[in-house]
Formats: C-alpha cells, structure tokens, sequence
C-alpha cells in the first residue's frame, strides 16, 4: 500500500510514517502544496492514500 503523507512539520511526519510503516505501507512525503501536487500528478494513479495537512501554509 502506498501513502503520499503531504505535511510541513516534520516531526509530525516522523511520528506518523513509524505507524504506518510498522504496517507496511510504503511512505511518501511532500512538505509543502508545490511538492504535493508535483508527486500527485507523477502518480496520481499509485497513492492507495493521501494524508493533507488542513493547515498547509501558503
């Protein structure tokens, strides 16, 4: 299973990507809206799930 994680803090991101790694999804991160919609326009058709941070600055 793959998850495109798109959040800015990264300690968030850490803490969250041990859970769902230790279920064996496979983590990807974008750290701001550019990367975000970069990665999903790469694969948009390979991400089983997308995590958004509501609060994304800019």
């Amino acid at each position: 299973m793959k998850l495109l994680m798109i959040e800015d803090n990264k300690s968030v991101c850490e803490m969250m990507s041990m859970f769902f790694e230790k279920e064996k999804w496979d983590v990807e991160y974008a750290y701001d809206g550019i990367s975000a919609v970069e990665k999903f326009k790469e694969k948009s058709d390979e991400w089983d799930m997308i995590t958004l941070d509501l609060n994304l600055p800019g």
